[in-house]
């Protein structure tokens, strides 16, 4: 395993580099007292392996790692430091471990040995998902699941809810580049700027080594200070399903089209997280699946499966209770069906809900279609 080494200060690094050649199983390629010149022998040839002081002058260690993952992500960082209230800040963050100055030969053999049975697991994971059939999915309409094919569903437990919230709002926000200010702003407005900081760098550590163990196409990138979520070849539910915009209107040919698009909406969008930010594209798409149900329920009542369309309706008034909407098509359905007795039974129970929780009426239109429609079922 090829490794480099950063450290400002120049016993270290061959203190360290003397190290690693006792012990034999890390290739050095290359030691550098300054950021810019790892950096530059990074993007000239590619290292397994960085140990990283985390006391760099003119930029913090941590976010020296950030350039150095956004270079490249399969990196693995060590950071090193003389400060021990740094260390367990920087495992937590950025490194896949952390050494104490002086370093010494039995704790960097630890190292070594968690480094080589880490990449042992990676690349067995490797080979088990690239023998896996079908596309990667990312689910968000309902509660966020990622899936290694339609098959299999991904057993993933964030380490914490901000975690969690941080991935579902960088994907909110899908190849967009997000200012860091921005998204402190958002998910950590109640914490010190310092605090803060350090927060969105473990968060981003951890959503980042949990995408790294899915898959390889999905990427959280650093640069000039923001980030960005960039996904290639990964179906998601919420594009399917914001497609059907494009769609023509219904007929017998596309319905199971139709169909198949309503078995996306699993719930609401990003269901399980009560944040702001994702208020109106749930709406949005709440609104879309509605006018969906209701213009497949008004087709199978116009080709004569009234039965169908009132089960279709009646599973979509259970997510939206208090909609008239909803309410004046059911009505129609029933009209349609010629069953005086369930459209009173109906209407009756909608209004003693409205009035009972919400303590309103129904609409007026509402109303006035109840009593046309039960009028016309009356004397016809």
């Amino acid at each position: 395993m090829k490794v480099v080494l950063i450290d400002d200060e120049n016993p270290a690094l061959l203190q360290l580099e003397r190290l690693l050649l006792a012990d034999g199983r890390l290739d050095v390629r290359g030691k550098f007292t300054s950021l810019a010149d790892g950096m530059l022998h990074l993007a000239q040839e590619r290292a397994d392996i960085v140990f990283l002081d985390i006391e760099m002058p003119d930029i913090n260690g941590l976010e020296a790692a950030e350039y150095i993952q956004q270079l490249d992500s399969s990196i693995t960082i060590v950071f090193v430091t003389a400060f021990s209230e740094y260390a367990v800040e920087a495992f937590e963050v950025h490194a896949f471990d952390y050494l104490l100055k002086p370093v010494y030969p039995a704790r960097l053999a630890k190292t070594v040995d968690r480094i080589a049975a880490d990449m042992d697991r990676h690349e067995s994971k490797a080979v088990h998902l690239a023998a896996q059939d079908g596309e990667a999915q990312i689910l968000s309409l309902g509660k966020l699941v990622l899936r290694s094919s339609p098959d299999r569903m991904e057993p993933f437990k964030w380490r914490t809810l901000k975690s969690h919230e941080l991935f579902a709002y960088l994907l909110h926000h899908k190849g967009k580049w997000l200012d860091k200010n921005q998204i402190i702003e958002t998910l950590w407005s109640d914490y010190t700027l310092d605090k803060a900081i350090n927060h969105l760098h473990t968060s981003i550590y951890q959503v980042r080594k949990l995408l790294k163990d899915w898959k390889p196409n999905i990427k959280v990138e650093f640069e000039r200070n923001s980030y960005r979520l960039t996904i290639e070849n990964l179906i998601m539910d919420t594009e399917l399903f914001e497609k059907v915009t494009d769609q023509p209107v219904i007929t017998e040919q596309n319905m199971k089209y139709y169909e198949g698009l309503l078995s996306l909406y699993r719930g609401d969008y990003l269901e399980e997280l009560d944040c702001v930010w994702a208020v109106a594209r749930r709406e949005q798409l709440r609104r879309l699946h509605m006018q969906v149900v209701i213009g497949v329920a008004s087709y199978e009542l116009a080709s004569g499966r009234g039965f169908q369309a009132v089960l279709r309706l009646s599973e979509l008034q259970e997510r939206e209770p208090y909609s008239d909407e909803i309410c004046r098509h059911m009505l129609l359905a029933y009209e349609k069906l010629r069953d005086r007795t369930a459209l009173q039974r109906y209407y009756e129970s909608f209004e003693e809900l409205v009035r009972k929780d919400l303590r309103i009426e129904p609409e007026i239109r509402t109303k006035e279609l109840y009593e046309q429609l039960y009028a016309q079922l009356k004397h016809g």
